[in-house]
């Protein structure tokens, strides 16, 4: 998700740029680049007026070129680089599954076996 909306929908002169680091760094350097993101614009997300105004910024459609400009620039710095190189993501992943995903699977699956009565009858149901 993060590498489709940075190669869609940032400028042809940033996405270069951004380019050179995915493909060096993977997808470590999309979280350089989205922790710098978030220095960046946090503010304006947090006081955005609505949940569409907070995403079209997410987006990158009402960013300002010169500050995504200087996110591609600082998602170098050593305070990103360092803070990503000391995740565990495979570690994190368990846990926000585990935390988040897992009972939301679980509950939607419940739900679909409640639903399971498709109104079929079937010759060796009939009364």
């Amino acid at each position: 998700w993060f590498a489709a909306v940075c190669i869609h929908h940032l400028p042809y002169r940033l996405l270069f740029p951004f380019l050179d680091g995915f493909f060096a760094h993977g997808n470590r350097f999309l979280f350089q680049f989205f922790l710098a993101f978030f220095d960046e614009f946090e503010n304006d997300i947090m006081t955005a007026n609505s949940n569409p105004e907070a995403n079209a910024l997410i987006r990158f459609e009402s960013a300002p070129e010169p500050r995504l400009e200087a996110v591609v620039r600082s998602a170098w710095e050593e305070k990103y680089v360092q803070k990503v190189a000391a995740m565990n993501f495979h570690h994190e992943r368990i846990i926000a599954f585990e935390e988040n995903l897992s009972r939301r699977l679980q509950g939607a699956n419940e739900g679909m076996w409640m639903k399971q009565d498709d109104e079929i009858e079937f010759s060796d149901e009939e009364d």
